[in-house]
């Protein structure tokens, strides 16, 4: 899978992660932080 380097808001990832939380993605949500830990 390719990944594409966009930086978005950390208000913006902190959202969706709290969807993705909500709607029981534990995959989306490990990716989220994970992505979160690595660029700061």
């Amino acid at each position: 899978m390719k990944t594409i380097n966009v930086k978005i808001p950390l208000q913006s990832a902190a959202l969706w992660k709290r969807y993705y939380q909500l709607m029981h993605r534990d995959h989306k949500v490990a990716m989220i932080d994970h992505a979160m830990n690595s660029h700061l």
